[in-house]
């Protein structure tokens, strides 16, 4: 073997490794950060405790029952906003937020994502439609959101829909047109898949997924 093809052949496998090895070191940073992240909101509460156990399993265990308080703390409190109590509770301290500037812009903007995404309000997020964007001839991902309605359908030909195109590699953020039904194109592709298309950057379209089903 030559030492041209020798680098070529160490060139290979360090590109090889640095596209395969990236994304597990970036998940585990993220994932990494999210436990720490978690484990901090309740940890302070526990560590008093770790007395009471030997030196060297002591703080194992308090990573653990944190998470656990944790998780039961984000369950109790969805118990409760979604009873009249709760929820009422919830209510009021959104009314306060709304009064602070720019804060009440962004916590309405991530709530919106979040209940898109994650909550109920999701359901409408269902249908996954193909538009041209941001010109003629230049398709995308469209999500009908919802039916347009008052002056919108009023003073517009047609049915009209809010589509929320997202971006790559990030579909939470992205844009929100207004389209009539025959400007979309219906998909049979679930949301899910649409949005693992967006995230790749079309690296992996749903043909793939399905032959390794």
């Amino acid at each position: 073997m030559s030492r041209k093809t020798s680098r070529l052949h160490i060139r290979r496998y360090l590109l090889a490794g640095a596209v395969a090895l990236l994304p597990l070191v970036l998940t585990v940073i993220l994932v990494r950060i999210l436990f720490r992240f978690i484990l901090g909101m309740t940890s302070p509460l526990l560590r008093p405790l770790a007395s009471l156990w030997s030196y060297q399993a002591a703080p194992w265990l308090v990573d653990l029952a944190s998470l656990l308080l944790t998780l039961f703390l984000i369950w109790l409190f969805g118990f409760l906003v979604t009873h009249f109590f709760g929820s009422a509770i919830l209510r009021a301290i959104e009314a306060l937020v709304a009064r602070i500037p720019f804060v009440a812009n962004l916590y309405r903007a991530l709530k919106q994502l979040t209940e898109m995404f994650l909550g109920e309000g999701g359901k409408k997020f269902r249908r996954v439609v193909l538009v041209q964007w941001p010109r003629k001839d230049i398709y995308t991902f469209g999500f009908v959101t919802s039916e347009a309605a008052g002056e919108v359908q009023e003073k517009t030909k047609g049915d009209v829909f809010h589509v929320f195109i997202p971006t790559t590699p990030n579909p939470t953020s992205g844009f929100l047109v207004l389209m009539t039904r025959e400007q979309m194109i219906a998909l049979d592709m679930t949301p899910d898949e649409a949005i693992k298309y967006v995230i790749s950057g079309g690296l992996t379209p749903p043909s793939e997924w399905k032959k390794k089903k």
